[in-house]
């Protein structure tokens, strides 16, 4: 899992709080979206929204952010950590995992 340095000291609290459906005000949640196959990301209240209205295990969680900014940076390292190991975009292997 990526953490912005920013919400590294809160993040267990953050990520029980995700588990457990809650949101945390200044989160933003980096996620893989099986559906529709690519890396989105969501304020952690528009993201348990979804959560709780589609009732789907569509996404996995793969990143925590503090804000926008940290979040936008994240995404870069994932995507340049990906093309490092030389799989592509392809998520599909990952399928089989949810977000609960």
């Amino acid at each position: 899992m990526y953490i912005g340095e920013k919400i590294k000291p809160q993040k267990g609290k953050i990520l029980n709080n995700l588990k457990e459906l809650k949101p945390s005000f200044s989160t933003y949640v980096i996620v893989l979206d099986f559906r529709e196959k690519k890396i989105e990301i969501y304020h952690s209240i528009i993201f348990i929204n979804i959560c709780k209205t589609q009732k789907s295990n569509r996404f996995i969680i793969i990143g925590i952010a503090a804000n926008k900014q940290e979040a936008f940076r994240l995404v870069r390292d994932i995507v340049q950590d990906i093309y490092k190991v030389g799989v592509g975009l392809d998520f599909s292997p990952l399928s089989g995992l949810e977000v609960k």
